[in-house]
């Protein structure tokens, strides 16, 4: 089976081996990633959809290992 590759157009949650929401309040953000930058920490430009303020955008810059694909949670 082949490995699913986080890359532009991905859906990703934040999840940097927090073990429950108290420790990662960000848990229910979902984003779509809009960029990727180059580089030893393979840097990915995330907008995330923030329910809990109006639906707001908010755009981080995140290393891939601190993401993971949304549906594979």
């Amino acid at each position: 089976m082949q490995q699913k590759e986080i890359k532009l157009g991905s859906l990703v949650i934040w999840n940097p081996g927090f073990s429950n929401k108290d420790e990662n309040p960000w848990s229910d953000w979902v984003g779509i990633v809009v960029r990727e930058i180059p580089g030893t920490d393979e840097v990915k430009v995330v907008h995330w959809n923030v329910q809990e303020k109006g639906g707001n955008v908010v755009r981080t810059s995140n290393p891939k290992r601190d993401l993971r694909l949304a549906y594979e949670v």
